[in-house]
This record gives C-alpha cells, sequence and structure tokens, in this order.
C-alpha cells in the first residue's frame, strides 16, 4: 500500500489535522527514531515500525525500508472492525490494488 501524506487525515499535507501518527511524529521532533518506530501510534497492536516496513528500526532517511509497508500507522486496521471502531476511529478506504495510492477518509460522523 502507498500512502500520501501519512501523518495527516486529509491529503492537503502540512495543513490538515494530524492522525495520531502524525501527532507522534510532531511530538518527536519531525524525526524518525528507534522510539517513534517501536510505538504504536494508532492503538491497533502494530509497531509504526512494522506497519511501515521497517520492522527492526533500522531506516535511514533516503533509503527503501526493509520490508513492504503493511499497514497505516495513523488509521487503526482493519478498518472498520469492532476494535477499531471501539477505539473511536470511523474511517473508510477507497483502496485500489495492493501497492497503488489509497485515500483515508475520515467518516462523518466522528
Amino acid at each position: 500500500m502507498a500512502w500520501a501524506a501519512v501523518g495527516h487525515f486529509k491529503l492537503d499535507e502540512g495543513t490538515a489535522q494530524k492522525n495520531p501518527f502524525g501527532i507522534d511524529f510532531r511530538k518527536n521532533g519531525m524525526r524518525w527514531t528507534q522510539s517513534l518506530c517501536n510505538r504504536d501510534s494508532d492503538g491497533d497492536g502494530y509497531s509504526n515500525g512494522e506497519e511501515l516496513g521497517d520492522p527492526n528500526c533500522t531506516w535511514i532517511e533516503g533509503q527503501n525500508p526493509d520490508n513492504e509497508a503493511i499497514g497505516h500507522p495513523g488509521i487503526c486496521e482493519p478498518i472498520g472492525s469492532k476494535f477499531c471502531i471501539d477505539l473511536g476511529q470511523l474511517f473508510t478506504c477507497d483502496c485500489l490494488e495492493q501497492g497503488q495510492f489509497c485515500p483515508i477518509k475520515l467518516d462523518e460522523r466522528n
């Protein structure tokens, strides 16, 4: 999956409301560190690093992560599951095929 503006709920990068990962990233000085990598910003049971393809927290800016991304670090998944809804995360995802752009939409009820 490819994510645009991964720290934001909307795609207007830099100005939109931050999702939990975006809030944590900002608090961390907008740097990818071992601490941020190991954190589970969205509360879905997977670390930010696992979700972004860096489970060992070894990624360096300008390089590719060790693995493919398996999730979104700021959006609880699976989207629409009872677990995520109980966390108060109400989203829809209009995804294309694996590896293509996947816009996340904050449900209007939230």
